[in-house]
């Protein structure tokens, strides 16, 4: 009659390694606007991680969404400026997931309701 040489141990459990730990995807971390900038047509944002910009923002106005980006520029790792086709009143809302505005991980902004500055 054999014996098991070894137990089924934390020692000799198989870790994740290799090929397949290569795979796994880190943690998306939200990214968290604050408005920095007055309510004229163009709207300094300021983020709390370093962004990277593709394309335009599908930001809205909070009361009147038909007010919305027109241009984006990034001025510094952690901020944009966004242009819209009128001056927004005293929030803007932004979408779930929207692929404009990512950090280097793949995390998008935290959706909502953003006020300007009082």
């Amino acid at each position: 009659m054999s014996k098991k040489r070894y137990a089924n141990t934390a020692a000799r459990r198989k870790t994740i390694a290799g090929v397949g730990a290569a795979n796994e995807r880190g943690r998306r971390t939200p990214i968290i606007p604050e408005i920095t900038g007055d309510a004229s047509t163009s709207l300094t944002i300021t983020f709390d991680q370093s962004v990277i910009l593709k394309g335009f923002p599908h930001v809205t106005d909070e009361s009147t969404p038909s007010i919305t980006v027109n241009g984006a520029t990034q001025t510094a790792p952690n901020e944009v400026v966004l242009t819209f086709n009128a001056a927004p009143s005293a929030a803007i809302a932004w979408p779930f997931e929207d692929p404009s505005i990512r950090n280097n991980v793949g995390g998008y902004v935290q959706p909502g309701t953003y006020n300007f500055p009082e």
